[in-house]
């Protein structure tokens, strides 16, 4: 019984975590584009994909720990 709730417990802060993770890619993408100029890398598209990546990454791990029985 004590694993079940410790499951539901770590995957919904794996979710939360994930959902965190999204909210700071936005932020960081409105930013660069507030304040992004030619000093700015150009690279940084691809940080920001990624990230966004992860977020969903960690949130679908979340939902499998959730989902196991």
């Amino acid at each position: 019984m004590g694993f079940t709730i410790g499951k539901y417990v770590v995957g919904i802060v794996v979710i939360l975590l994930g959902i965190y993770q999204l909210f700071n890619s936005r932020k960081y993408v409105h930013e660069i584009q507030k304040d992004g100029n030619k000093t700015t890398s150009h690279f940084v598209g691809y940080a920001v994909w990624s990230s966004f990546v992860v977020g969903i990454l960690i949130i679908g791990m979340g939902m499998s720990i959730l989902s196991m029985r």
